[in-house]
């Protein structure tokens, strides 16, 4: 069960959000192909270590489990990371069921499932996006959920999808403490 005392602890170590995303990928391979679902890992370059607690290492596995979950079957997730001298981007789109009115808002709220994620699976708490969250928090850095049109070129678009399918996209910015 979520235990928010156990996110923080007193010391921060080096973290490479690029083997991290990796790492999970190949550990959630056997989930993402019972759904047929492909990730891919794109990077600007060579991601620099970044201080933060080893509670970081869960928001990639909170991302591409809440993505594999919900994505549409036989589609790609697509995990972009910028590394940039003061912080890392990531954005982690998948194509899914759209979210209902005002649901984006409450999102991250703890215990929050929306009416189409329920549709989609009984599967899950509503605590990985607020445990997401509560990370970022942790790290004086931001999350973000939003919905896209899918574009033509996304990786495993096809032209079969219905209105009621978007590109979701959870756009993450880790402020850095440089490296150690």
């Amino acid at each position: 069960m979520y235990n928010e005392a156990l996110l923080a602890t007193t010391e921060k170590s080096g973290h490479n959000i690029y083997h991290i995303f990796d790492k999970v990928k190949h550990c959630l391979k056997d989930k993402a192909d019972e759904r047929s679902v492909t990730i891919h890992i794109k990077s600007n370059g060579e991601c620099g270590e970044l201080k933060a607690y080893d509670c970081l290492d869960l928001l990639p596995f909170i991302l591409l489990d809440n993505a594999i979950k919900y994505s549409d079957r036989k589609t790609h997730i697509q995990v972009d990371i910028k590394d940039t001298p003061a912080s890392c981007i990531f954005l982690v789109s998948s194509i899914s069921p759209r979210l209902a009115d005002g649901e984006c808002e409450r999102i991250f709220d703890r215990g929050f499932r929306g009416e189409n994620a329920r549709k989609v699976t009984d599967e899950g708490l509503g605590i990985g996006l607020y445990t997401a969250k509560k990370i970022c928090d942790l790290h004086n850095s931001s999350i973000e959920a939003y919905e896209k049109p899918i574009p033509n070129s996304y990786p495993g678009n096809r032209k079969d999808f219905d209105k009621n399918k978007c590109l979701f996209v959870m756009d993450i910015q880790l402020n850095k403490e440089y490296n150690i």
